[in-house]
């Protein structure tokens, strides 16, 4: 969460709260009724999503 920081600036216990539906808004999936890549657990959030090792190298070239 400091490292989410750009200045001195207090932390607030919600701070993660929302740094977590900015990012779901930017990854359109905000208004989801159960989100793809951040799924909310009762400890915190959890990164969820299959990754294909094999499309991205593909992708690279």
């Amino acid at each position: 969460l400091m490292a989410t920081r750009v200045y001195d600036q207090e932390v607030y216990y919600r701070s993660i709260d929302v740094l977590i539906v900015r990012l779901r808004r930017k990854l359109g999936q905000d208004k989801a009724p159960r989100p793809q890549y951040i799924r909310t657990e009762r400890e915190g959030y959890v990164f969820d999503s299959v990754v294909n090792i094999e499309e991205l190298r593909t992708r690279r070239g």
